[in-house]
């Protein structure tokens, strides 16, 4: 933390982000000192620093405090003439020679759906530089003084408290400097499948005959180490690089967003997920299909079964599609056989480690490594519960139901307003009287709290204050200061 600010020269801009920041960094522009913002107040050069030097600010969204979404890595104020404040506003105007601001480096959540929400508007409209900041604080007695002539406030000290990307800022030269993206990013893993599947628009299957986007195949598997895939690959069989574990087969022509979903799933599964160890081995036979007699080996890894589950379960919640007409079998397909030929020689006993979990898209993929650990508060294996389980007092209980996810919500909405409307017709429906007791009230919510930091935003204003004047709010505050002032 900076508390004392300091002129020197720097190898890279603050204003870039670095290669070794963490995806979810951004780095911003939280407000501007020196000069009148829109709602006529000027924050005066140096009103951080005490501020600063006590707290951490907290990173929210649209001011809305029940919900933290990014941390600051790096927070500092940088005075006006400071080398690392911008040659240019978000208008291309030069910088004023009198503005200095406040530099903020975060790192988001992404762990979260409100972080991840948070961090994609911010590279979206960073992007495009529309992106907006905004501070929530308070100002102590004796901090700020008004003038009478011009009714502008200054604000020599603060209490500083958060940070907020907004719709539009009191501030309007607040910007989004830099986002760091990566895989996480929903938005960047919808343009990768889209140049993916760009690649097979004049592509052929083995056959050579023309292969559309809408004819393939996307499954998330677990790929089998290459020096094990050559050691069990067999002579007119799947190449050793095609040899996989499927967890869950998600069908034909998936377009860019449910590939971009279903990348997001798999990587936050695979990210709270340990490497699995075990044995392959054996052979065996399914029944025909439309490409022959599948011939496989045997997977016996223990906690693959329950890896499997926390992937199915975790595309139910997206709402993402995938094959469940038959249960699972743990194996790995050698070779495909016309009907009467005999199975390949038996696998020998073969050690493997899987450390990845694929998305794949016919020949292309992509892998996310198994990262987490087990630790000691971890069930044992045949303790983990099946969707719709909650551990409440040490034991798993029953919960009804699955979570739904946003688009199976939507659904059920729809059909219950369709019924309603047949029944309202048919007169099979009663409206509820809105004043019968009888009828389920929800829980009143408690009261807001009745002081909260000021913000430079308006949006963040009480909803009374927004309908005043700006003659009515200079009146108020004059009100407020004389009588702070005896």
């Amino acid at each position: 933390m900076t508390v004392q600010l300091e002129h020197k020269s720097v190898a890279v801009s603050p204003l870039a982000i670095a290669a070794d920041d963490p995806v979810g960094t951004v780095r911003c522009l939280v407000s501007i000192t020196g000069i009148e913002d829109n709602v006529g107040d000027i924050i005066m050069p140096g009103a951080f620093t005490r501020t600063i030097a006590l707290r951490r600010p907290k990173g929210i969204h649209s001011h809305d405090t029940k919900k933290w979404v990014s941390r600051a890595e790096q927070y500092e104020e940088w005075l006006p003439g400071d080398p690392r404040l911008p040659k240019h506003t978000k208008d291309g105007k030069p910088w004023p020679a009198e503005a200095g601001a406040v530099f903020v480096r975060a790192l988001y959540n992404l762990n979260t759906k409100a972080g991840r929400d948070a961090y994609e508007e911010a590279k979206f409209y960073g992007e495009s530089s529309e992106g907006e900041w905004s501070i929530g604080y308070s100002v102590p007695p004796g901090g700020a003084r008004k003038d009478t002539k011009s009714g502008v406030r200054r604000i020599y000290d603060l209490d500083w408290f958060e940070y907020s990307q907004v719709l539009f800022g009191a501030a309007s030269h607040t910007m989004t400097l830099s986002v760091k993206s990566g895989i996480v990013s929903k938005a960047d893993l919808a343009g990768e499948w889209d140049e993916l599947l760009d690649g097979y628009d004049d592509g052929a299957d083995a056959a050579g005959e023309p292969q559309s986007v809408d004819e393939l195949r996307a499954m998330v598997s677990l790929t089998i180490p290459a020096d094990v895939a050559q050691a069990v690959a067999v002579d007119g069989g799947l190449e050793a690089g095609e040899l996989h574990v499927t967890l869950a087969y998600l069908g034909k022509g998936l377009d860019e967003a449910a590939l971009a979903d279903a990348a997001v799933v798999v990587e936050q599964v695979a990210a709270a997920s340990e490497p699995l160890s075990g044995i392959i081995g054996g052979i065996g036979a399914f029944p025909e299909g439309e490409d022959g007699v599948p011939a496989w080996v045997p997977v016996d890894v223990p906690g693959l079964a329950e890896l499997r589950q926390r992937v199915v379960a975790a595309l139910d919640e997206a709402g993402i599609w995938y094959a469940a007409d038959h249960g699972f079998t743990p194996h790995m397909t050698l070779t495909y056989l016309e009907p009467g030929t005999p199975l390949p020689s038996p696998v020998a006993a073969t050690p493997v480690t899987f450390g990845a979990v694929t998305l794949a898209v016919e020949d292309d993929h992509e892998d996310f490594p198994l990262a987490g650990t087990a630790d000691a508060s971890t069930p044992p294996a045949d303790e983990v519960p099946e969707p719709g389980l909650k551990q409440e007092g040490g034991r798993w209980e029953t919960k009804a139901g699955r979570v739904l996810s946003d688009r199976n919500l939507k659904r059920m909405r729809q059909a219950v307003e369709i019924l309603q409307e047949i029944m309202k017709e048919a007169g099979g429906w009663e409206e509820l009287d809105e004043h019968d007791p009888a009828r389920h009230q929800p829980p009143e919510m408690p009261p807001e709290p009745t002081i909260m930091p000021d913000s430079t935003a308006p949006s963040a204003m009480p909803n009374e204050l927004k309908h005043l004047t700006a003659e009515e709010l200079g009146a108020g505050r004059a009100v407020l200061e004389f009588l702070a002032a005896r």
